[in-house]
């Protein structure tokens, strides 16, 4: 898609005139177009914020994967020469039948997942656009140096307001699920998973969740054996919780990422960037007094 416009205001950064003329556009989103030179002055590619005055042609090319106004379930959170973070639509699996891997494929040379989201949990993933950032991306999920944030809208109301919870889960591949144990069983591996209750309203609660160690369906089934499944789950949730909001997805979202990586990493520069979509905080409250 070419956007094309003549400029109506005097002395401004392009990034600002972009901005206020397309809202709709992130404005990270605008600047990745920068970076890569997507964006003409009177013909000329540019690739730093310059400033543009009345009269000046502009012209910005977003290609379909990034175009706002197509449907689609690959949203460009952040790019730069080294990773991108999708913000992922729920419906959706990273790897599989129609995978987002595949749709980004289809616009660069090299991209790989650096972790995984169920196919029905939407928000932020990581992606290495070369094999050096992803062997560092890989490295720091498997080290856990790399801080995973949460937000999900729970059932019930809980006693404690926040807790470090600390079992077992065993993956049955067979199933598809897990089980969580208190204790310590053949097969089961050490799970930690801390909560902190935001909001709470009509039986329901939003919460804050630090995914401390990163196992399959973790933060659902563990919520779960606490008695306070994710609303929409509909393998460890509760049909009548889910059936009263008329949700079928569950209602949780990696909305926050932060690195941590040590000074000698290619990737040291990231842990200066603050990796967060405030919007889902906002999306989950409007369930408020939403029940049938």
């Amino acid at each position: 898609m070419l956007i094309e416009f003549i400029c109506d205001t005097p002395n401004q950064k392009i990034l600002k005139v972009l901005s206020a003329k397309y809202p709709d556009i992130p404005y990270n989103k605008l600047n990745m177009l920068l970076r890569k030179r997507d964006i003409r002055v009177n013909g000329k590619r540019i690739s730093s914020n310059v400033v543009v005055n009345r009269g000046d042609a502009v012209q910005v090319y977003i290609s379909q994967i990034e175009d706002p106004s197509r449907k689609a379930n690959v949203k460009l959170f952040y790019i730069d020469d080294n990773i991108l973070i999708v913000d992922k639509s729920q419906d959706i699996e990273i790897e599989g039948k129609n995978p987002l891997t595949s749709e980004l494929q289809k616009e660069y040379s090299y991209v790989r997942p650096c972790h995984r989201l169920d196919r029905n949990t939407g928000g932020l993933v990581v992606f290495a656009l070369n094999e050096k950032a992803y062997n560092e991306m890989a490295k720091a999920f498997d080290d856990r140096t790399i801080e995973k944030y949460y937000l999900a809208l729970c059932v019930g109301t809980f006693e404690e307001k926040g807790k470090k919870l600390e079992a077992y889960l065993f993956k049955d591949s067979r199933k598809a699920r897990v089980y969580i144990s208190d204790k310590p069983k053949k097969g089961f591996v050490p799970i930690i998973t801390e909560y902190r209750v935001l909001e709470e309203f009509d039986n329901l609660s939003l919460v804050h969740i630090n995914l401390i160690t990163g196992r399959t369906h973790q933060i659902r089934a563990h919520m779960a054996h606490i008695g306070h499944p994710i609303l929409g789950d509909g393998k460890y949730g509760r049909n009548e919780a889910n059936k009263k909001y008329g949700v079928n997805k569950q209602q949780l979202f990696a909305h926050k990422l932060k690195f941590n990586f040590k000074k000698d990493s290619p990737l040291y520069y990231l842990n200066s960037l603050v990796f967060e979509n405030k919007l889902y905080e906002k999306d989950l409250l409007e369930f408020r007094g939403l029940s049938k």
